[in-house]
């Protein structure tokens, strides 16, 4: 019975710490996607947010938030917000949908 609840622990905070961790992935790249769309006056907009497609996996690092945005003529694109402390570079990098 003891060994039970260590086991329930690590389940309830998978259940409830998932989804604040995609929420909190999700405004990360709400943020820079914002920043982007002053700096350029692109009119980029964040469709979703999650797991990018399978040939985009090997192209992901441990942090990356990846999104799904939209061009004001239609076009989609899939984003990833990597490397903040980097300065100078953009840390949005686009890839073709």
């Amino acid at each position: 019975m003891e060994g039970v609840i260590p086991i329930v622990l690590m389940v309830l905070a998978a259940v409830f710490g998932l989804p604040w961790l995609f929420r909190l992935k999700r405004s990360y790249l709400e943020k820079a996607l914002q920043k982007h769309n002053d700096e350029t006056r692109a009119g980029l907009v964040l469709e979703k947010a999650g797991m990018p497609p399978l040939k985009y996996w090997l192209r992901n690092r441990k942090g990356d938030c990846w999104g799904l945005v939209r061009h004001p003529g239609g076009e989609r694109q899939w984003v990833r917000l990597g490397g903040v402390l980097r300065s100078g570079d953009s840390p949005l990098t686009f890839f073709d949908a």
